[in-house]
């Protein structure tokens, strides 16, 4: 995140960065810059996003049983999403699709997993993969969903808007 926010905005010294619990993180002194990151084992994410919102989330394609953690999280529809998709490798890319979605969104609101993974809703197409970009509205905000490439190896979703606060 660092690297990014000196290749963006160059600064003498190295970029203070803060961050609470599950809260937003910040760019000390740069109220208007909004920043997230995420790591999952070797890969890593960073975003960062003038006078708006923004949250990105990456994991990385490990195989798992999802049924226990789509009970908790997921809608109906989105379970079902899931489900559907086909053999083993791709209901894993599908539940990681939509893993890292709700978790950008939650990031976007500032509030992490706390937040509430059932809260958010994300379309089916998406979970699918026939769609890599998608709005949706969430506590009446708009936010862009958009798959970002992270290779055959893991999935990441950045979520942003263009309006600064939500």
């Amino acid at each position: 995140m660092r690297q990014l926010i000196q290749k963006q905005r160059p600064q003498a010294g190295t970029p203070v960065l803060q961050s609470y619990d599950d809260a937003r993180p910040e760019l000390v002194g740069a109220s208007d810059l909004a920043i997230s990151w995420s790591k999952s084992g070797p890969v890593a994410a960073a975003a960062l996003i003038e006078n708006a919102v923004v949250g990105i989330d990456i994991e990385r394609l490990v195989p798992r049983e999802t049924d226990v953690i789509l009970s908790m999280t997921a809608s109906d529809s989105e379970a079902e999403a899931v489900s559907s998709a086909g053999d083993e490798a791709a209901r894993l890319v599908a539940f990681y699709r939509l893993w890292t979605a709700k978790e950008a969104v939650l990031k976007c609101r500032g509030e992490g997993l706390r937040g509430g993974a059932k809260s958010v809703e994300i379309l089916s197409d998406f979970i699918l993969g026939r769609v890599d970009e998608t709005v949706i509205e969430d506590r009446g905000v708009s936010l862009k969903l958009s798959v970002i490439d992270a290779g055959p190896d893991a999935v990441c979703t950045a979520a942003f808007s263009a309006q600064k606060s939500i």
